[in-house]
């Protein structure tokens, strides 16, 4: 019997913040950084080879159809957390940057409550 795979959904649009780019939670100057979608990119990499095809990443740019069809990141957005919002297994983990290391412990807890 398989074991169902962990959906890990990275959610990404405008939100305000220190430029408007929505890309981190830094209060000055953003500087070179890498885009929500590269990081994503690099979190399914980095979740590939730690934990094999259990795990299945996928990118939302929320400007693509508007914010209104996301109603599970209106109170994220309401409480003031920053895009990108990270979703482990439908539900909201991780706010205003993509943390590689704390989502792969994320990912061990929620396989170790569904056991």
């Amino acid at each position: 019997m398989g074991q169902e795979k962990i959906l890990v959904e990275v959610y990404d649009g405008i939100a305000g913040g220190c430029s408007s780019c929505a890309g981190c939670s830094a209060q000055g100057d953003c500087g070179p950084g890498v885009s929500p979608a590269e990081a994503t990119a690099e979190l399914a990499k980095e979740l590939t080879q730690s934990f094999g095809a259990g795990v299945e990443v996928q990118f939302i740019d929320t400007k693509d159809q508007g914010i209104q069809e996301y109603a599970q990141l209106w109170p994220l957005l309401r409480n003031g957390y920053q895009f990108p919002f990270v979703f482990i297994g439908g539900r909201p983990r991780m706010a205003g940057g993509i943390h590689i290391e704390k989502i792969k412990e994320f990912i061990g807890e929620f396989t170790v409550n569904q056991q």
